[in-house]
């Protein structure tokens, strides 16, 4: 018995996809001067001390003005 071919899929760019692999997305965010994390972060606070400002134009915090950007 011989093993059947991988299936595979192409994208909308016509790459081949192997529809067994799952497909992970990362968002994260960066300040301009690279920091992602407050001072302090461990695996208990993996933000760091204050870090949540960093991430506030994407939350309920947000300003018309995010909303518009994220558009």
């Amino acid at each position: 018995m011989g093993l059947s071919p991988k299936p595979t899929c192409r994208d909308e760019a016509g790459h081949r996809e192997d529809p067994r692999i799952a497909q992970v997305i990362c968002d994260m965010s960066m300040s301009l001067d690279g920091f992602v994390t407050g001072p302090n972060d461990s695996r208990e606070n993996p933000f760091g001390d204050g870090a949540g400002m960093l991430h506030d134009w994407i939350s309920d915090a947000a300003t018309d003005e995010d909303r518009a950007l994220l558009q």
